[in-house]
């Protein structure tokens, strides 16, 4: 984080525990598929975009990750 003062652990505890505090307030609602490679084996999917339900009241719940080729 911005605190030069932390340790490692005490920084890895703050990431944690912010996490865990935002974890719950965040939904996902929809996932896409971006880029796909045909293979012998079958397709495998490389690259998503996602949007969500946000905690912030000026977000656009990540409406501009979803490509505009989805509809």
């Amino acid at each position: 984080m911005s605190d030069n003062n932390l340790t490692a652990a005490q920084e890895a505890d703050l990431v944690k525990s912010t996490i865990d505090r935002l974890k719950p307030l965040i939904r996902i609602t929809k996932v896409v598929s971006t880029r796909s490679i045909k293979g012998p084996r079958g397709d495998s999917y490389v690259g998503f975009s996602a949007a969500w339900v946000t905690t912030q009241d000026d977000a656009g719940g990540g409406g501009d990750l979803v490509s505009s080729q989805d509809g």
